[in-house]
């Protein structure tokens, strides 16, 4: 799969540079750090901030001689404001790779038994907005090989170390946008991409379309949505209650007001605005779940040890409060021609 990169601007053939990947039509050269490919600059307004320059060369210098945790540290110490009570949430976040990877392949295999089939593996699992991939090993482990793609290189540099560490020869790190994927058609068996959607801006819609474009033909995507209208719980991403409520042009001046903090890289959807994207993507061979849980995995807050307690209250909210409920679970599937 690494060999079947292309330029995501032109669809054209890739030639390895010193340090480079260079596209055989358009001329773009793409920068390669600890052998993950940049390609952002595909896109003519991509510029990279002074602030990851300076965390790039951190994390390359210490590269060899430093372990995968050892990273983690330097990668974070480089970020600027993070107060030390986040970025231990932040890195205890990034560690619980097996928990992370584990639950993400429980949400696909319950969708996947709705639709009566099995989770069963192919070639290739393209995992979009994988952070570190740490977490994909534990998704694709019934595939021959995978890609990870995220926007962060930063991220990708330290999870190369942990699949160099870890012995994991079948997964290709990239940073790339998710918009622009630099995969031919038709190369890909499944395609997953948690917590991806809201944080696409503009162009869900084509983030969507690009993922059915890499698609065999049969072959699903899984993704999740937060909801736009939730009422149970608070915004995930700055925890303020009922944002979605507020008109889109006064959302960024509402949660600035509340938390100070810029909310205008986030747009989550509502159902209906859901429901949308997928079907003119994917027509009607698509399944769409509200929020579940592993009842057999532990239960480690309150709202999972009633669920436990109780699971008939998840499918009462999930039928009589759909459009208000936390989180939408969707699997759609690329129809045969």
């Amino acid at each position: 799969m690494a060999d079947s990169l292309i330029c995501p601007r032109c669809h054209g053939l890739l030639s390895d540079g010193k340090y480079t990947l260079d596209c055989h039509s358009c001329k773009l050269v793409f920068p390669v750090y600890a052998g993950v490919p940049d390609f952002r600059n595909s896109n003519k307004n991509f510029r990279t901030s002074q602030q990851e320059l300076k965390t790039i060369d951190l994390l390359m210098s210490a590269y060899e001689s430093s372990s995968f945790r050892e990273l983690i540290e330097i990668r974070y110490n480089a970020s600027n404001g993070i107060p030390n009570s986040l970025f231990e949430h932040q890195k205890a976040f990034e560690l619980s790779y097996e928990q992370k990877g584990t639950y993400r392949l429980f949400q696909i295999e319950k969708l996947m038994e709705a639709r009566g089939m099995n989770f069963s593996g192919g070639d290739f699992f393209l995992d979009i907005g994988c952070g570190s991939g740490t977490a994909v090993p534990w998704i694709m482990k019934n595939f021959k090989g995978g890609v990870g793609i995220d926007y962060s290189i930063v991220d990708l540099i330290v999870g190369q170390k942990f699949l160099y560490e870890n012995g994991i020869m079948n997964l290709k790190l990239v940073c790339a946008d998710a918009r622009s994927l630099p995969l031919p058609d038709g190369v890909i068996d499944f395609v997953n991409a948690t917590d991806v959607i809201e944080h696409i801006l503009p162009g869900q819609e084509q983030f969507v379309s690009e993922v059915k474009r890499v698609l065999k033909s049969g072959s699903g995507f899984y993704f999740n949505s937060p909801n736009r209208y939730n009422i149970f719980t608070r915004e995930p991403h700055v925890k303020v209650r009922f944002v979605g409520f507020i008109p889109r042009s006064f959302m960024n001046s509402y949660v600035k007001m509340m938390k100070g903090v810029n909310y205008s890289s986030i747009r989550l959807l509502s159902l209906s605005e859901l429901k949308l994207i997928i079907h003119g993507t994917f027509g009607n061979d698509f399944i769409l779940s509200g929020p579940f849980i592993d009842l057999k995995a532990p239960a480690l807050d309150l709202k999972r040890k009633v669920v436990k307690r109780f699971p008939f209250l998840l499918d009462i909210i999930n039928k009589l409060f759909l459009f208000f409920v936390t989180n939408y679970q969707v699997i759609a599937f690329k129809t045969p021609k």
